[in-house]
């Protein structure tokens, strides 16, 4: 049976690396910047990962054994999908899709849309995020090492409650009217 494992304090960083590193040396065409960013990296960097207060780590274990692991992070105000990993005896089962589902359950209360960036010649993992409800989006995808970029894909979740339903404070100038509707900026910001 498998079981998902959040993964949050220093201690834990054995196990995270491990997974990580089985992730990079099962697919190092799918995450070609981070062989280049973290093969070589040292315990401190690891440990801080672990500690970031904007994310979720999570490994999937089956019967003691990893066999996946999902990063959730908010940035720019949306959860980012990052290192999503299923070892290939686990693939084609579900794990991935119940993966990203712990990451957005998790997200939800946080932000209302979920974006990730995946190399765009990794079919079998463009085809699980559509099938999850991911569509191709606008952003600009990073870098990739050897030429091209990141294709981003996004999901939008459900609308998160305005500050009035959760604080009791009246909405600022950037939260929903209560009709929904985005509320204008009261200053111009130079884009339409």
């Amino acid at each position: 049976m498998v079981v998902l494992m959040t993964v949050r304090t220093e201690s834990d960083w054995p196990l995270w690396i491990a997974v990580r590193m089985a992730a990079l040396a099962d697919a190092p065409e799918s995450f070609p910047r981070a062989v280049a960013e973290w093969a070589d990296d040292g315990e401190r960097r690891w440990r801080a990962r672990l500690l970031d207060p904007s994310a979720m780590n999570l490994v999937a274990l089956d019967d003691g054994l990893p066999v996946g692991l999902i990063r959730g992070v908010l940035e720019d105000g949306a959860a980012w999908i990052h290192s999503l990993w299923v070892s290939p005896a686990m693939r084609g089962q579900g794990l991935g899709a119940e993966l990203i589902a712990a990451v957005e359950r998790w997200a939800e209360p946080r932000a209302a849309l979920v974006r990730l960036g995946v190399v765009p010649g990794n079919g079998p993992a463009v085809a699980l995020y559509r099938r999850q409800g991911y569509i191709e989006s606008r952003c600009l995808g990073a870098p990739l090492p050897h030429g091209g970029r990141e294709l981003v894909m996004a999901k939008q979740l459900a609308a998160l409650p305005t500050r009035r339903e959760t604080t009791g404070v009246a909405p600022g100038p950037n939260d929903e009217t209560s009709s929904g509707e985005q509320a204008r900026p009261s200053h111009s910001t130079g884009t339409s």
